[in-house]
Parts: structure tokens; C-alpha cells; sequence
């Protein structure tokens, strides 16, 4: 299986989503709402409800009841009615799923009215970017405002029901549906696909830029989450430029192949690095390298930095020649060394986050299941590594699968445990 690294868009909107919040304390119970199922005169029952399904070839509308959360499925008939919220005749087909609607059954569960609810405590956004997730608490802000959602909500992206986790913010769009303060379905109006790279190794190290809306440093076995539509996709690095026209569709990947640009003949230096601190980790120009065997460069300067858990960070600025070369690297305990406090050592780096020395989030599964945290691979689940507060983005391939988790993790935290496993 080929490792894949994943990144997020960089986008300029006022975007926060703070999802699957890192906490090892049990969670606060959800609310439910306290609507009743009303019996009429003739012995049938009304409930609002959110469509999850609506199989018109057998007749069967499955849905979530607002009043409790129960999924249940009923049949209706060629006698049913299908009414919209001003009473119009609508067909069977124009009930949608993620649509709240008011159903009349009886108790053998045929439905003998499905009509859009025209109830006012019903709402609908739709082009919803500007959202925030918090579902430890079951929470969600839309905009300015609040709102609560239970275990019943319905959350769809094309025929699929996902969990609310899956959403993202910086690339979905979203029809948004609620009874008063709760939120009961969500629908994915506009999604996200992939952008990978073949035949790219000329510009590993330079910039890919994506519709001008992702610009990302290059790396190898990338996959790029996009929002589906037209792109122009450009790779830069040195002398090096190409473009290509792509199109993104929802869940799938786009390879997209450089394998025709012609190389051109580089100097370069083979370097070993020696480090005296086993495990310690490797950063050349800002990227990660294993140093275990040879390394190859371009000839010029380049900027190494050595990072090991209770020492200080090494720093050195190294000019590379067409010739073998030795550089050894001894590191000075530092204020990085491990304490027996309670408190979590932590390193500050960009974007107000901390990389613990102590702490680390574990990613149980699936298992053998491809693990990337902010893009970055970390391994093949089980598999665990240090906690960087803040939020950040668990990607998971399983298979051809491929399952993006926003988290928020707290600073001063636990050791934080996921399975990400269907249930």
C-alpha cells in the first residue's frame, strides 16, 4: 500500500470547526427534545420526522422521529398523500431525503399523509460554510447562533450517511434543516474529493497550487482534499512549471501525472548525517528525513535542524558540494528534558500550538488501517505518536477508503485514545 499524505485547504474564510474535542472524561449526555406523538380522533397517529430514505419502488420511508430519535421504517401506499409545506400534490420522488416531514400512520404503520412540515418551529440554511462542531456536547454554531443536535440527527453526502465528524468545514457546503434550537439533518450540498500527483518527482520540495484557493508545499505521496469542481492545478519547483486542467468529484481521486516534463541534469551531494541521541528526528529545509541511510541533495545551503525529547534543538545551515560528505551532529541536554511534573512538557511551534513531550494520541483503528495526522504519515494503526494542541485533521485509508476526523486537542491533555472503526 503506498503511503499517502493528506492536507487541508488553506482558506481565508473565518472558518472554525472544533469536532471529536480530545477528553478523556466521560461526556455530557446530549439533550433530547420533549415533543410528543399526538393520537387523533380516528385512531392515527402524527409525528415530525426526518426522512433518511425514500425507497418509492417498494414503498418504505425510513426516518428519524424528532420526538425521540428512534429510526424506524413504514410503508405507504397508491392512496398516500404527498403535500408540500403550502398543501401543493407532490409525487413520491419529491420527498428528499433530509427533509422534515409531518407524517399521519396507523397503528400498523402505513402512512396515509407525508407532507413537507409547514410548522414555523421549522427551518432550512442552505449554503451553509460558517459553521463549529462541538460534538462532545452536541453542539453546533451556525453563523452567530447556537444550536444542539442528539444522537437522531441525519447527516447525508450523496446517498451516503455519514457521522458528523466527517464533515469539513473548510471545503463542504451545507443544506442545514432544525426544529427550534435543534438541529435534525444536515445534507452535504457541495463535497470534497482528492488530488493526487504521479510522475512528480521533479517537484517534490516545490509548490503545488490548486484553483488559487491551495498552496502547498510538495511531498511525496500526497493526497490533496479538494471541493469538488474545475480546477487549474500548477507545479512549481526552481526552473521547473507545469499545469494541468483537473476536475474533482465528491469521494474520488484525481491522479493527476507530470511524468511527461523533461529533466533537466542537477548537481547534487550525497551527505550522512551522524546524530549521538538515538530517535532523535532529522529536518532538512523544513521537511522530514530519515537519515538512516544516505541522504541526496541539490548543491547550495540548506537549513538542518535536529529535534530530540530532552535536548536542545540543533540548528546549522549547511553548504552542499557535488562530493560525499560527514556531518556529525552532537546535542546538548536542553530545556527539553523530560520532568517528573504532571504537567505535560511542551515546545511551542507556529499557529499558537504545542507539541507535547509527554503526552501522545494513540490511533487504535481499523487496524492495519494507513494513519496521517495533518497530512503527515504516521504509520499503520495501532499506532501512536507526541499530542499537538489545537486542531488538526486524523485521516484514515482503510482500503480505498479514505475518512478525513476533525479533533481539537487540549492543551495539558491526557493521553488521547480514537478508534475510528465503523460501527
Amino acid at each position: 500500500m503506498r503511503k499517502l499524505k493528506i492536507y487541508t485547504l488553506l482558506l481565508t474564510a473565518a472558518i472554525l470547526i472544533t469536532t471529536v474535542t480530545a477528553c478523556t472524561s466521560q461526556t455530557t449526555p446530549k439533550k433530547r427534545t420533549n415533543h410528543i406523538e399526538k393520537t387523533t380522533e380516528s385512531g392515527t397517529y402524527n409525528a415530525t420526522v426526518v426522512v433518511r430514505d425514500n425507497d418509492t419502488e417498494n414503498r418504505r420511508l425510513a426516518f428519524v422521529n424528532i420526538a425521540d430519535g428512534a429510526r424506524e421504517t413504514y410503508r405507504y401506499t397508491n392512496g398516500t398523500s404527498f403535500l408540500s409545506r403550502n398543501k401543493s400534490v407532490l409525487s413520491s420522488e419529491q420527498i428528499r431525503k433530509g427533509d422534515v416531514v409531518d407524517i399521519i400512520y396507523d397503528g400498523s404503520h402505513e402512512i396515509s399523509s407525508i407532507q413537507v412540515s409547514p410548522s414555523k418551529d421549522v427551518w432550512e440554511n442552505s449554503k451553509v460554510t460558517t459553521f463549529a462542531i462541538n460534538d462532545n456536547d452536541g453542539a453546533i454554531k451556525i453563523g452567530q447562533t447556537m444550536y444542539y443536535y442528539t444522537d437522531g440527527i441525519v447527516v447525508l453526502s450523496g446517498d451516503e450517511e455519514i457521522d458528523i465528524t466527517e464533515l469539513n468545514n473548510a471545503m463542504d457546503q451545507l443544506v442545514v434543516r432544525g426544529y427550534k434550537n435543534q438541529v435534525v439533518s444536515i445534507v452535504v450540498e457541495k463535497g470534497h474529493g482528492y488530488v493526487s500527483l504521479t510522475g512528480d518527482s521533479l517537484f517534490i520540495g516545490g509548490l503545488i497550487n490548486v484553483g488559487n484557493v491551495l498552496a502547498r508545499r510538495i511531498e511525496p505521496d500526497m493526497l490533496l482534499p479538494v471541493t469538488e469542481g474545475e480546477y487549474l492545478l500548477e507545479v512549481v519547483n526552481g526552473d521547473y512549471k507545469s499545469e494541468k486542467k483537473i476536475t474533482v468529484e465528491r469521494g474520488k481521486e484525481t491522479v493527476v501525472d507530470f511524468s511527461d516534463v523533461p529533466a533537466n541534469v542537477t548537481q547534487t551531494g550525497n551527505i550522512r548525517f551522524m546524530i549521538d541521541v538515538q530517535g532523535a528526528s532529522l529536518y532538512i529545509d523544513g521537511m522530514a528525513y530519515d537519515y538512516s541511510s544516505i541522504i541526496t541533495l541539490k548543491n547550495g545551503k540548506h537549513n538542518v535542524v535536529v529535534h530530540a525529547e530532552g535536548y536542545s534543538d540543533y540548528k546549522q545551515v549547511i553548504d552542499v558540494e557535488s562530493r560525499y560528505m560527514t556531518v556529525n551532529i552532537s546535542m546538548t541536554k536542553g530545556d527539553n528534558e523530560s520532568t517528573s511534573s504532571k504537567e505535560p512538557t511542551t515546545t511551542k511551534v507556529e499557529g499558537e500550538t504545542y507539541v507535547s513531550s509527554k503526552n501522545k494520541v494513540t490511533v487504535k483503528g481499523p487496524a492495519n488501517a494507513v494513519v496521517y495526522f495533518d497530512g503527515t504519515y504516521k504509520g499503520v494503526a495501532p499506532v501512536s505518536f507526541p499530542l499537538v494542541t489545537g486542531e488538526h485533521i486524523i485521516s484514515i485509508l482503510s482500503g480505498t477508503k479514505i475518512n478525513s476526523y476533525t479533533v481539537n486537542l487540549a492543551d495539558g491533555a491526557d493521553d488521547v485514545t480514537y478508534d475510528f472503526t465503523d460501527k
